[in-house]
C-alpha cells in the first residue's frame, strides 16, 4: 500500500478522467522492497518502495514468523509525519481482504475503500480524492481493470470498460465542454463505432479513429442539415451525400468538409444538375 501515486490520465478532448493509484504492491519475489518493522512490537510489514526516512506503526498482532496478521491499523510516517493509514486485515505482512487506505496527496489525503490482495488494490473498490473526484469499480493489481465509474470535480465523467487505467471497450464519456460520447475506446481514445453529441446540438454517428470522426458516418446538425458518407480527421472527406434543410441533395466528392469535384444536385421537384466544385466553390465552365 504505502503511498499511492496521484496522477490523472488524459483521455480524448482533454478529458482527464481516471485517477490511478498503487499500493505497497507485492514485488517480494523480484527482490524489490524490504520488510519494515514496528519499532515497538518488531512486527514486519512488506514495503515494495522503501525510503530511508520512513517508519511504521502496526496495532494488530503478529504471526509466528513475526509478520503482521489479522485486523489492525497500520500507519506510515515520513520524517515523523503521517503520510498514510490502512485499517483492515493483514496476512503475512501484507494487506489482504477488505480495507480502508488513506494516503497523502498534494492537496490533502485521498482514500481507497475496497478489496486488497498481496497489498495491492485488487477487487471492488472506491477511490476518492480531496476535491471529491471519485472512481468506483474493478481493480486488479493496483490498476483499474474491468468496469469503472469515474467523476471528476470539474464535471468530467466516464463510465464503462477500462484496461490498465484507461478506457478500453465500450464506455460513456462527458467532457466539461458539454460533449457526450457513447461508444468504443481503445487505449484511452475514441476508436471504433460511436455516437458523439456536440454542445451545439449536432450529432455524429459512425466510426472514430484516434479520437476523431474517421471512416463512414453521418452528421445531423441542429439546423436540420444532414451528411452521410466518408469522414477524415473529423470532417466530411471522400464520397458523401449532403441533404439541406430545404430538401436539396448534393452527391459527390468532399475534401476537408467542402464539396470538391463532380457534384450532382437533386431538387425536391426532381430536377438534377451536375456541377464541378473546387475548394467549396462552384467552378464556372
Amino acid at each position: 500500500m504505502k503511498k499511492l501515486l496521484l496522477f490523472i490520465y488524459t483521455i480524448v478532448f482533454a478529458m482527464n478522467m481516471i485517477p490511478g493509484a498503487y499500493a505497497q504492491g507485492s514485488n517480494e519475489e523480484k527482490g524489490d522492497g524490504v520488510w519494515l518493522k514496528d519499532p515497538i512490537t518488531d512486527c514486519g510489514i512488506w514495503n515494495s518502495e522503501p525510503k530511508g526516512n520512513e517508519t511504521i506503526s502496526w496495532s494488530g498482532s503478529c504471526d509466528d514468523d513475526g509478520k503482521a496478521s489479522g485486523n489492525g491499523v497500520l500507519v506510515w510516517l515520513e520524517n515523523g509525519k503521517i503520510v498514510g493509514r490502512f485499517t483492515g486485515t493483514m496476512a503475512k505482512g501484507k494487506a489482504e481482504g477488505r480495507g480502508k487506505l488513506y494516503f497523502k496527496v498534494e492537496d490533502g489525503f485521498a482514500q481507497y475503500n475496497g478489496d486488497f490482495r498481496n497489498s495491492e488494490m485488487h477487487g471492488r473498490g472506491v477511490l476518492t480524492f480531496p476535491d471529491k473526484s471519485r472512481a468506483e469499480g474493478d481493480f486488479k493489481q493496483d490498476e483499474m481493470n474491468g468496469y469503472i465509474k469515474v467523476t471528476i470535480a470539474d464535471g468530467r465523467s466516464y463510465e464503462g470498460d477500462v484496461k490498465n487505467n484507461l478506457p478500453h471497450g465500450e464506455g460513456h464519456q462527458i467532457t466539461p465542454e458539454g460533449e457526450e460520447y457513447y461508444g468504443a475506446f481503445v487505449n484511452g481514445k475514441r476508436e471504433g463505432q460511436g455516437t458523439l453529441l456536440l454542445p451545439n446540438g449536432d450529432i455524429y454517428k459512425g466510426q472514430f479513429k484516434n479520437e476523431v470522426a474517421e471512416g463512414i458516418g453521418s452528421l445531423q446538425t441542429v439546423q436540420g442539415d444532414h451528411y452521410e458518407g466518408s469522414f477524415k480527421a473529423g470532417k466530411p472527406h471522400g464520397e458523401g451525400v449532403y441533404t439541406a434543410t430545404d430538401g436539396e441533395v448534393a452527391r459527390g466528392q468532399f475534401v476537408n468538409g467542402e464539396p470538391d469535384g463532380k457534384i450532382i444536385f437533386s431538387q425536391k421537384n426532381g430536377k438534377t444538375t451536375e456541377e464541378i466544385w473546387k475548394n467549396g466553390k462552384k467552378v464556372e465552365l
